[in-house]
Order: C-alpha cells, then sequence, then structure tokens
C-alpha cells in the first residue's frame, strides 16, 4: 500500500537497489538486486 522504511544491512555493495514496501495487511516486503553479487547481511533477523 505505501513505501516503507528498510532494514537496517551491513556490507552494503555500492549497486544495490532496494524497494521496502508495506502491504495492506501490515506485512513488509523489500524486493532488492545488485549486480555485484556480494551478500548482504541483516543483524536485525537472526541466522
Amino acid at each position: 500500500r505505501h513505501p516503507a522504511e528498510p532494514p537496517a544491512v551491513s556490507s552494503v555493495p555500492d549497486d544495490l537497489y532496494a524497494v521496502p514496501w508495506t502491504r495492506a495487511d501490515g506485512t513488509h516486503l523489500l524486493m532488492f538486486w545488485s549486480a555485484a553479487g556480494t551478500s548482504l547481511n541483516f543483524p536485525a533477523i537472526p541466522t
């Protein structure tokens, strides 16, 4: 339904593109891509 704040990430590549979104039901969606082929680390999400 509307744009949202992206989550905190570390080791962000220079060519990262991200689209954070909040759905009508309140859940969050994050679409992201990068040609660098590196990994993102989300500190708030346990692995």
